[in-house]
């Protein structure tokens, strides 16, 4: 019995040290995705830098870039002078600018490109000048082809800045009552509970944005991103800003909802039907609670399977979400649904402090 003991002792042991060898050399292969970033940002910042000098040259003559490479190259020299991808701040303020930019034989000039960075950059001055905040700097800067004919190309700049107090959030409460949304028109607020009727300028849908966006697990260290890539996230479908852009039908079920169509948990995202049983613009702590990981789950996870190979292995970058209420009149059946506005990207490492609008 002890020499069999002995036996199953002697195997085990080795059992233990290839286990150990295979995680050693599992977790050596693991390369960490912001690691990559990093040791290509000298690259980048490079080329980044060689457009800079070719735009403040602003030659007349050469070559040009083609349109998709002037895209690139001023998202990416707008983001790499200006934005930090840290999101964890109240306040975002989303805005966008259309830009007719002149093609020189089908490409961009060094001096057509110039100045349409500095128009890029007056828009964005005056966003940043007009937020309440001095608290504030620009989280991205998108740039992607609206039109394009044969002697002309209109660039279009999604941006946001965020400002205010850092993010301080939970999980929801029992005091925590919110109406689905229509905090725009300063009609949201507690809708239930001891603080019904108060705060009417918050909604659900900022409410659960404020969560996500304080959860994105963005480095301590300065990052900007590039190939930034807009994404509209509606209950039933997706709408890619691209060129062309990809839209997908597809509805956000939730995979654990035993009835449906009844206005509970239908959805992961929030979607109700004023035909259907139980419609109430009012969301309890369990909704609010719910709909908060769900939406996540969508933002982070499940919308990578849907939009394959769009996003590819970007990650995400910034939440806006608001409350709406279709554009169906009352009394005709109306839906209330939650709107995702998201950007996705590429982290890059910037040890430089970024520029301000001042």
């Amino acid at each position: 019995m002890k020499k069999v003991v002995f036996i199953l002792a002697i195997i085990l042991s080795f059992i233990v040290v290839i286990l150990s060898c295979k995680k050693q050399h599992d977790d050596s292969s693991q390369v960490n995705p912001t690691e990559q970033v990093t040791q290509t940002s000298q690259n980048i910042e490079q080329r980044i830098l060689s457009f800079k000098s070719d735009i403040e040259s602003r030659l007349k003559t050469g070559s040009g870039y083609p349109i998709d490479t002037a895209v690139w190259y001023t998202e990416a020299l707008i983001n790499y002078t200006y934005a930090d991808v840290a999101n964890n701040l109240e306040g975002l303020s989303i805005d966008s600018v259309y830009i007719d930019v002149d093609l020189s034989g089908g490409k961009v000039t060094p001096a057509e490109a110039a100045s349409v960075y500095d128009a890029i950059i007056d828009s964005l001055t005056i966003q940043y000048d007009n937020l309440p905040s001095q608290n504030l700097h620009l989280v991205f800067a998108d740039v992607f082809i609206r039109d394009s004919t044969a002697g002309s190309v209109t660039f279009c700049v999604f941006s946001g800045f965020s400002y205010g107090s850092p993010i301080n959030y939970g999980t929801f409460g029992e005091e925590d009552f919110w109406k689905y949304g229509l905090r725009q028109e300063n009609d949201g607020g507690y809708c239930d509970g001891p603080h019904e009727g108060e705060n009417k300028y918050i909604d659900a849908a900022w409410q659960i944005e404020q969560r996500i966006r304080l959860n994105i697990g963005v480095p301590a260290q300065r990052h900007y991103a590039i190939n930034e890539l807009a994404v509209d996230i509606f209950p039933d479908f997706v709408y890619i800003h691209a060129d062309p852009p990809g839209i997908y039908n597809h509805d956000f079920l939730n995979p654990h909802d035993e009835v449906p169509n009844d206005n509970l948990y239908d959805y992961l995202l929030l979607y109700k039907w004023s035909d259907y049983p139980n419609f109430n613009p009012c969301l309890c702590p369990e909704e609010m609670n719910f709909y908060w990981h769900g939406t996540e789950e969508v933002c982070i996870d499940l919308i990578y399977t849907v939009t394959y190979p769009y996003l590819g292995d970007r990650v995400l970058i910034s939440v806006h979400q608001v409350g709406d209420h279709g554009y169906i009149i009352p009394p005709n059946p109306y839906p209330l649904y939650h709107e995702l506005n998201n950007i996705y990207g590429t982290w890059v490492a910037n040890p430089n402090e970024p520029g301000t609008f001042n």
